[in-house]
């Protein structure tokens, strides 16, 4: 069994390893070890930690976050490594505003309608992922914005309309060929039963820098 899932809870994962069912996790925080089970660990903070910078070189010191369902750990994982990397290059994370949206294309755009309509808009949007990052795309040009001359805005996944859209988008790309090989590698592994102890294998996400983002304008940045 492959299990691709955000509601994955460690009792239905301890239910599988009672039942002895060969089974491969994809999970961002590996609470499948915890049950005994293979899992493929998708590591977001590489991937987020490269867009932050990248946002801070670019001179951007007003950020916000449109995030997915709080409800769902990889949504909560996503929030706060942004955060965090946030922190770490010397911003407050307090004064970052976060709006919870729904990983849909609409959750986007009326995200970043409230965002843009602040007193005080930033000048950066990381959006979880590349659905709402083009939600927002979509939000910013309806106010007249124009991006990334205005606001810059990153997603998260890289699918493949992402370097189709207009400017193409700016994301922190998911290797999900590499988890395809990895799973069935392991999947193969446990029907020929040449795997008896559980394997956790690793997958770091990264920027892939496109249109969507680019410098801060000075006038803007002097106000800060």
């Amino acid at each position: 069994m492959l299990i691709v899932s955000s509601r994955m809870s460690d009792a239905w994962l301890a239910e599988l390893t009672r039942q002895q069912v060969p089974a491969v996790v994809v999970d961002w925080n590996i609470q499948a070890a915890r049950q005994q089970l293979s899992a493929i660990q998708v590591d977001f903070r590489p991937g987020i930690r490269a867009a932050v910078q990248h946002l801070v070189e670019q001179g951007h010191r007003r950020f916000a976050h449109i995030g997915g369902p709080l409800t769902l750990p990889t949504s909560r994982a996503r929030r706060d490594i942004f955060l965090q990397a946030l922190l770490k290059s010397g911003f407050a994370s307090k004064s970052v505003p976060v709006i919870e949206g729904d990983y849909h294309l609409e959750g986007g755009r009326d995200a970043a309608l409230r965002l843009l309509d602040r007193a005080r808009p930033p000048t950066a949007i990381f959006a979880a992922n590349d659905l709402m990052a083009m939600g927002a795309l979509i939000g910013a040009r309806t106010l007249g914005w124009r991006v990334p001359a205005d606001v810059s805005i990153i997603g998260l996944d890289d699918i493949a309309l992402a370097a189709q859209t207009d400017p193409p988008l700016t994301t922190v790309a998911v290797p999900r060929y590499d988890i395809g090989v990895q799973v069935m590698q392991l999947l193969l592994g446990l029907l020929d039963h040449a795997t008896t102890a559980p394997a956790i294998t690793r997958v770091e996400t990264q920027l892939v820098i496109r249109q969507s983002t680019g410098p801060c304008s000075t006038a803007v940045r002097s106000a800060t």
